[in-house]
């Protein structure tokens, strides 16, 4: 009975770790987080220049390790109509060509294909990017574009 036992209780850690994972997961978005774009290595490279330990912890908790996916192609479809107003997206159009990056002008939301293979018909990964600056698209074509050199963001901006 006492094996037994001991197996409930771990059973109950682990189930309260993954639970507690993923609640903090979950309010990454409220903390000003994206989890599936930040990357660990710009949480270390905040750290050094806030040195603030809780906002440090926050952004571990929500940051991608390393990123395992690697993609050919990454096509931008905006409205043109939208430029005007979102000069995040405005000027990531202007650099596309140094981000590695293709732009399509329809009557839609900002939003980010990804394609493993330059041919494929479908989009391996589709993301609405209508709140992000900059900085993010660089971080994140840099880092998920097959033969991509993350360039100095002075280079860019």
């Amino acid at each position: 009975m006492t094996i037994m036992k001991g197996f409930i209780y771990i059973f109950a850690l682990l189930a309260a770790l993954v639970t507690a994972q993923a609640f903090v997961r979950d309010n990454c978005p409220s903390l000003g987080y994206n989890p599936s774009v930040l990357t660990c290595d710009t949480c270390d490279t905040m750290h050094k220049i806030l040195d603030h330990q809780t906002t440090y912890d926050n952004c571990k908790s929500c940051c991608i390790a390393k990123v395992e996916e690697k993609f050919s192609l990454a096509v931008l479809e905006v409205d043109k109509r939208y430029l005007s107003f979102m000069k995040e997206i405005s000027a990531v159009t202007e650099k596309k060509s140094e981000l590695g990056l293709k732009v399509r002008y329809r009557y839609v939301n900002p939003t980010l294909y990804m394609y493993k293979e330059k041919g494929d018909k479908e989009p391996a990964e589709t993301i609405a990017v209508g709140q992000w600056n900059k900085a993010t698209f660089e971080d994140y074509l840099s880092s998920h574009l097959k033969g991509k050199i993350p360039p100095a963001k002075s280079e860019l901006w």
